[in-house]
């Protein structure tokens, strides 16, 4: 057990007890702040209870069942130690969430001149490269270097603010790559949830890479963990809003990865998707696996997971053990293909 679950039943049982006691044994008031004390105080019971029967009752792939088990899933990945071998924090703004977290091989083995520039999901207004450190160790173990980048969160920034951090970001990685000895290094993207989306918008946009000045032969894969690919199959909550817009506006359109689609891509691609996910719809990643085989010559493997969630297949195999189910055998084998 987490030590997030301690705490949650804990508060679960005290806060039971207040409620009986305000409501059996408490004598009567008139003060006001008494019983707005007394309100509250049952009110937060209600909540807390409500919260575990959603746990329990909630069908498996639904949105909320996702939305309840979400606090646990992120204060977990929070709480990930940080691997110290060969890590660099790069600044790269002045916003604290304007930085790239940047960990060089450790082996001078063949591996070791291809960066994995990793986006991390949360849904455009949450996450941090903390908590992935867990796929950070994997991809070192195996001799790459590796570049967690953060971003600007909504809902104060939205597509064009995020996009702007990760065209800095990416060049931060590459500039100090470059000081420190990799001159043209093979780039392979790679993102989850949200994440997937931004590493999409960037593999795919030919343009993009001629603004940034950067050879696109340099990018040899790119792999998406229950990414955002197609926007017309997600939603439309506020969350998407507040990123991309209405879905009729122009700004939609553009952060949507799919558009972004030419005859000219050959870059192989890597897809990991349940199909009870409950947040990003698995016929969304799959009709973008289905334009890239019928549009370019990229090789192309899509893995779904029967039954298996967002949470699940998206980074709840980092703590615990019987959520993986190949998810870090299947990136590493694909991996090793390029």
């Amino acid at each position: 057990m987490l030590l997030f679950d301690y705490f949650f039943y804990a508060l679960l049982i005290s806060s039971s007890f207040l409620a009986y006691w305000i409501l059996r044994k408490s004598s009567p008031t008139s003060r006001k702040l008494a019983k707005l004390a007394k309100g509250l105080g049952v009110l937060c019971c209600l909540i807390l209870w409500v919260w575990q029967l959603g746990l329990w009752v909630l069908p498996k792939g639904s949105k909320w069942e996702e939305v309840v088990h979400l606090p646990r899933h992120l204060s977990t990945l929070s709480a990930l130690s940080v691997p110290s071998v060969n890590s660099q924090k790069l600044v790269y703004g002045s916003d604290q969430k304007q930085y790239v977290q940047y960990f060089k091989a450790t082996t001078n083995g063949p591996n070791a001149n291809k960066i994995v520039f990793y986006l991390h999901g949360g849904g455009w207004h949450t996450g941090s490269p903390q908590q992935h450190l867990t796929l950070a160790k994997i991809l070192l173990e195996k001799g790459y270097t590796v570049a967690l980048a953060a971003y600007r969160l909504g809902p104060t920034n939205g597509y064009q603010a995020i996009r702007e951090d990760v065209d800095q970001a990416f060049l931060t990685t590459l500039n100090y790559a470059k000081e420190n000895g990799l001159m043209a290094p093979s780039i392979i993207l790679g993102g989850t949830s949200a994440g997937g989306n931004l590493a999409g918008l960037l593999a795919y946009d030919d343009q993009r890479w001629s603004q940034l000045a950067v050879d696109r032969k340099q990018l040899k894969g790119i792999f998406s963990i229950v990414g955002v690919l197609n926007l017309d199959y997600m939603e439309e909550t506020q969350v998407l809003k507040n990123y991309a817009g209405e879905s009729t506006s122009p700004t939609f359109a553009l952060a949507n990865p799919i558009n972004y689609i030419t005859p000219t891509d050959s870059m192989p691609l890597l897809c990991l998707h349940g199909t009870k996910d409950g947040l990003v719809p698995v016929e969304g990643v799959k009709s973008f696996c289905e334009k890239i085989k019928t549009t370019t010559t990229s090789p192309v493997e899509l893995h779904t997971f029967p039954e298996r969630t967002h949470l699940d297949i998206g980074a709840a195999w980092y703590y615990d053990s019987n959520k993986n189910y190949g998810q870090d055998s299947i990136l590493v084998a694909w991996l090793d293909k390029l």
